[in-house]
C-alpha cells in the first residue's frame, strides 16, 4: 500500500495538474503515510459568528517532524474553492512529550462558513441554512477524512465537536457534553457517520422560563406556588362576589 502511495505522489509531482490541485492531492497523500494520528475538529456557533478550529495530533515515535511543517503553508486557504478569496487559517505546530500537533483556526462569517475547507474535505455535501430565528447543519453521510485505502487510513479517528450556548431543538450526536455535542467518528462508522443539527436563535418566553427551571428547581417551585396563589386569590374573589350578590336579594 504504501509503495503504491509513494508512486502516485511522484506521478502527481511530474502532472500538468494545477499547482494548488497538485498541493491538496499531496497533503492527503502525505497524511495517509502517517498512521496513528488523529483529528479533532471543533466549532463554536455564535449568534453572529462561527469559531472553526482543527487539531490533528501525530505520535513523534512514527512521525518526522519536517514532513509536518509544510502543513502550515500547503491547504491552509479558508475557501480554497472560491477564487476571490483569499482567507488563510491561523495555523501552528506544537509538541509536547509523545505528539506533534497542527493546529488551523479561523472566524467565519454566517453567510461563507459552509464553503470552509476541512468540512468540505472530509463530507461530500454540506448544508447550511440559517434564517433570524434559526441556524440548520447538515451534511452527508459518509465522513470522507477517514476513507479506508486497503491497509491505510487517512486518520484512525475523529472527534467532531460542535459548541453553542444557543438553544438545541434537533441533533443527532453520540453524546452531549454540557452545550457540546460530539460525534465520534472511527473505522467502524465513517461510511455512515452525517451530522445534524438545528439551533433555535431566538428565545420564547416559555423557552426562558423552562431554562430558568432546569438550572435552578427551586424557581420551578416557586412558579407553581405562585400560580396556586393567583388561581385560589381569583376563586376568593369569585365566590365572594357570588355571595354578595345572593345576599343582595
Amino acid at each position: 500500500m504504501r509503495l503504491q502511495v509513494l508512486k502516485l505522489i511522484g506521478h502527481i509531482l511530474v502532472s500538468d495538474v494545477g499547482e494548488n490541485m497538485k498541493k491538496m492531492l499531496l497533503l492527503g497523500l502525505f497524511l495517509i503515510l502517517l498512521t496513528g494520528c488523529s483529528a479533532q475538529y471543533n466549532l463554536k456557533i455564535d449568534k453572529d459568528k462561527i469559531e472553526e478550529n482543527v487539531e490533528v495530533s501525530f505520535p513523534k515515535n512514527t512521525t518526522d517532524r519536517t514532513l509536518l511543517e509544510p502543513y502550515l503553508t500547503i491547504a491552509n486557504r479558508v475557501y480554497p474553492k472560491n477564487d476571490n478569496l483569499s482567507d488563510v487559517y491561523k495555523t501552528s505546530l506544537d509538541e509536547d512529550d509523545y505528539n506533534y500537533y497542527l493546529r488551523y483556526n479561523y472566524n467565519h462569517s454566517y453567510d461563507l462558513f459552509d464553503q470552509s475547507l476541512f468540512l468540505n474535505q472530509c463530507y461530500e455535501d454540506v448544508s447550511f441554512v440559517y434564517t433570524d430565528e434559526q441556524v440548520e447543519l447538515s451534511t452527508s453521510n459518509m465522513f470522507m477524512c477517514l476513507n479506508m485505502l486497503d491497509d491505510g487510513l487517512y486518520l484512525n479517528d475523529a472527534s467532531i465537536r460542535i459548541t453553542t450556548d444557543m438553544k438545541v431543538v434537533n441533533n443527532n450526536a453520540d453524546s452531549v457534553d454540557g452545550n457540546t455535542y460530539i460525534w465520534n467518528v472511527n473505522n467502524s462508522n465513517y461510511d455512515n457517520k452525517p451530522i445534524n443539527l438545528v439551533i433555535q436563535k431566538v428565545s420564547t418566553p416559555l423557552d426562558s422560563v423552562v431554562e430558568v427551571s432546569e438550572n435552578n428547581p427551586s424557581y420551578l417551585l416557586i412558579f407553581i406556588i405562585v400560580g396556586i396563589l393567583v388561581i385560589a386569590i381569583l376563586l376568593f374573589i369569585v365566590v365572594k362576589r357570588k355571595a354578595r350578590n345572593n345576599n343582595a336579594f
